[in-house]
Parts: structure tokens; C-alpha cells; sequence
């Protein structure tokens, strides 16, 4: 699914009522969107391998916490809205352009 105009806090009813889950949103320029419980946080976890790279303090623990969280900073949020009664799907988001895939 595309978005066409910026539109803000737009929203959409999906139509295929079997939709589970939403793996990846992307947008025009391929920056990577979030889905978050509320618009209104602005930072999300990230999983990412336990290396001396990516936290060089936790590596010695990388045989039992083989992966590590990271709080990332991101305005490039949705909310996903599901009603089992209806049966509709929605999106609320503040983005220009997404494509679901």
C-alpha cells in the first residue's frame, strides 16, 4: 500500500482482513518508520548483535545475552489499530509517503 499526498495522522482500512502483522514501512526516501503504542513517543528499541562494536561494555556477557536492546530517537512512528469485532485495520501516522511491505 502507497500513500499519495502528505496528509497528517492519515488513515487506511486494509482490505484484506487476514493482515496479522506489518513487517516493514518504508518511505520515498527509504528511511526505515516504527510502529509504537503512541504517537507520542519518540524513541523505539532496537535489537542488535552483543559485539564489542555495538556496546563494547556488554561483550563480556555475549554467551548468555547474545543480543542487546538499543533505545533509537525517531520522529518516523505509526500506530497500527486492529478491531477484531469489524474486522478493519488502520494506520495512524504522520508520514508523507509509506509503502507497506
Amino acid at each position: 500500500f502507497s500513500f499519495g499526498n502528505a496528509e497528517k495522522y492519515s488513515q487506511i482500512k486494509l482490505s484484506n482482513s487476514k493482515v496479522i502483522e506489518i513487517i516493514s514501512v518504508k518511505d520515498s526516501d527509504d528511511n526505515k518508520w516504527y510502529e509504537v503504542d503512541s504517537l507520542a513517543r519518540d524513541t523505539t528499541f532496537e535489537d542488535m548483535e552483543n559485539n564489542s562494536t555495538n556496546d563494547p561494555t556488554s561483550v563480556i556477557n555475549r554467551d548468555t545475552a547474545p543480543y542487546i536492546l538499543k533505545l533509537k530517537k525517531t520522529s518516523r512512528t505509526f500506530l497500527l489499530s486492529v478491531s477484531y469485532l469489524v474486522q478493519t485495520y488502520k494506520t495512524y501516522t504522520s508520514v508523507t509517503l509509506i509503502q507497506f511491505l
